[in-house]
């Protein structure tokens, strides 16, 4: 009688027939057996015996005795023998006459001087994995949780959980934070009613590592779960990133195994794009018309730009596109800045007018930015420089002025003795009010001291001249 607390391990039952004369170790922890009635197999018409070894162990070893396991179909039972042969025996698990465990996977716990062992299956549910590759993230920038990649798990049964997931982010890129895995009983991804999984990666890992999220359980369903992988976007970010699973090891499975193999799947169809750092984009009155003007410090695959005009509060229309005007075809793939304009001369005095830009890549993909607006005022009737501001000054003062009418305009600042000190305007300008700022440096660069200079705006117009002070 064995007085010693025995674990037998686990071992897996499958319908297959396989030949008796051996028994498949899958895992250190597992034993297979297959066969007829259910998963049960008979050995010589009465019982199946094998010496169950996991690593060249026994499951108990007890002096110089080592124990094997018999499976009698006939008597209805597991037992559990003291040699090779068909010597003294005890009685194992004992079962119903051939109402036979279902196949599964099962625990045994047995105690031979307490109660009669119990048989647990224990849940080992295929799952599905689904990659991403049919589905495609509109990202926008400057704003939270956006979607790089998805993917789905399904189960065959019940009672499977995802614990552990790492993701591997490809590409160069800048902008990114607060990266976040959630569940979703849906394949649409809503912050608000899907639930996050694991703690925020607050930083990007960068190109090539990846980001790994742990201490969770969501449970696989036989309908499928998503999981979706958001990031924070920066309104300035930019560049490119593809998110993959490596292999069956990025995720950690409990009750159920992968029934495939992963090899770096995609989270999403190709690469996500960030195509266009726009660092400002503004608009300016010059005479009877409006500059507007955006500066970019980097793009991915851009092609260009499409510029909207609304008057008032009334509906966005398109004015100009890369695809009409040449000046506002993208760079493709720049990692510098880049500076482009264009002239609305179309505006009436006294309107409000909003401009909205947005980019567009070479897969047709269009992202929006944040639009500007501006009122073009009348056209001044007079010529006038008007009080720089502030004055006194330090370190910079601003010049404002009007002129009538067109001409060719100056505008120069002088000591007290007569000196050029700095040129700061000479063209042709059209009717209108125009800004100018001067930084208190001259013409070689160099600062000036503290003392009165005059700021000189002469035109065909006339001449106006005005004092300033600058204080250090």
């Amino acid at each position: 009688m064995l007085k010693e607390h025995l674990r037998l391990l686990y071992f897996n039952l499958f319908v297959t027939l396989i030949t008796m004369s051996s028994t498949q170790l899958i895992a250190q922890s597992y034993y297979v057996l297959t066969g007829a009635n259910n998963g049960w197999q008979s050995y010589n018409g009465n019982y199946y015996k094998e010496s169950y070894q996991i690593l060249s162990r026994p499951v108990y070893k007890h002096a110089t005795n080592t124990y094997y396991l018999y499976f009698d179909l006939t008597f209805s039972a597991i037992w559990l023998i003291d040699n090779d042969t068909n010597g003294s025996t005890t009685a194992f698990y004992k079962w119903s006459n051939n109402d036979y465990p279902p196949v599964g996977k099962y625990e045994i716990d047995f105690a031979y001087d307490s109660n009669e062992p119990t048989l647990a299956k224990v849940l080992n549910a295929q799952i599905t994995f689904t990659d991403g590759s049919s589905f495609t993230p509109n990202i926008s920038k400057g704003s939270a949780n956006q979607i790089l990649g998805r993917f789905q798990l399904s189960g065959d049964e019940t009672g499977a959980l995802l614990t552990a997931a790492s993701i591997k982010i490809n590409g160069t890129r800048s902008g990114l934070s607060n990266l976040k895995l959630w569940e979703s009983a849906d394949a649409v991804f809503n912050s608000v009613s899907d639930t996050q999984l694991g703690s925020t990666i607050a930083i990007d890992p960068g190109d090539g590592h990846s980001v790994g999220y742990s201490g969770f359980s969501s449970s696989i369903t036989t309908s499928g779960i998503y999981y979706f992988l958001t990031a924070d976007m920066a309104t300035e970010a930019s560049g490119i990133m593809q998110s993959i699973i490596v292999n069956n090891t990025n995720l950690g499975i409990t009750s159920g195994s992968l029934s495939g193999v992963i090899d770096n799947a995609p989270l999403a169809n190709g690469d996500v794009s960030l195509p266009v750092s726009l660092i400002s984009f503004s608009a300016n009155i010059n005479g009877n018309f409006i500059v507007l003007q955006w500066i970019t410090g980097s793009e991915t695959d851009n092609l260009g730009f499409i510029l909207e005009r609304a008057e008032g509060n009334s509906a966005w229309q398109s004015i100009a596109s890369y695809q009409t005007h040449p000046a506002l075809k993208g760079r493709g793939n720049a990692s510098t800045f880049t500076t482009y304009t264009l002239f609305d001369n179309d505006v009436t005095a006294g309107t409000q007018y909003r401009y909205r830009l947005s980019d567009v890549t070479a897969s047709g993909a269009l992202t929006l930015h944040s639009p500007v607006s501006i009122t073009m005022t009348a056209l001044p009737n007079t010529t006038e420089l008007l009080t720089a501001y502030p004055n006194p000054f330090n370190p910079v003062t601003n010049i404002h002025y009007k002129l009538a009418g067109e001409t060719a305009v100056t505008i120069i600042i002088y000591d007290m003795l007569g000196r050029v000190v700095k040129t700061l305007l000479d063209q042709h300008q059209a009717a209108g009010e125009y800004d100018l700022v001067w930084n208190g440096r001259q013409d070689a660069g160099g600062q000036v001291s503290s003392g009165t200079y005059l700021i000189r705006m002469q035109s065909q117009l006339g001449t106006r001249t005005q004092k300033i002070l600058l204080l250090q």
